[in-house]
């Protein structure tokens, strides 16, 4: 059974609370509160399914915040265990964003086989590219970390790794 608006609200405004990113506290099951309530369901170890029921508006009741594992200045945490991301600020406080890492399998680049690979460790990012990347199928707004490995956004997002890792 679907959830009231004041329900939906009440669990956008908790999420957001806790640090995840869901959008307009309004009530609306929309694509950003989705993306919140998954980043949650999997940070906790959760089903992850993106809707809000009894069960889950409970858990979000009693869930806590993410935490960085370094604070003190601002970065980028990313869990690929988890598949969530965290915009970590000065004082330790996090944005979560649920994300989808390389799928660790073969795939063809430009003809030649390569590995959906995402690296662990600590990175610098040594390139951006503003806006959409031009190529089909692209990256928006990418943040390359380590050989052509890139951070960056996507029209979709699927709830397990499905990224080429680049």
């Amino acid at each position: 059974m679907g959830q009231t608006r004041a329900e939906i609200k009440e669990a956008e405004r908790r999420l957001a609370g806790l640090g995840y990113w869901t959008g307009a506290v309004d009530g609306v099951l929309d694509r950003a509160t989705r993306f919140g309530l998954i980043a949650f369901q999997k940070y906790e170890g959760r089903a992850i399914t993106g809707q809000i029921t009894l069960n889950e508006l409970e858990a979000i009741r009693a869930g806590s915040s993410p935490k960085a594992k370094e604070s003190g200045y601002e970065h980028v945490e990313v869990d690929l265990d988890r598949q969530v991301m965290m915009l970590v600020n000065a004082a330790g406080g996090v944005r979560v964003l649920h994300i989808s890492s390389g799928f660790e399998g073969e795939f063809l680049e430009e003809g030649k086989p390569s590995i959906a690979h995402t690296p662990r460790g600590r990175f610098i990012v040594y390139d951006k590219v503003a806006g959409w990347d031009g190529k089909p199928g692209g990256m928006y707004y990418s943040n390359y970390i380590s050989g052509g490995v890139a951070i960056h956004g996507y029209p979709s997002v699927p709830t397990e790794p499905a990224s080429h890792g680049r």
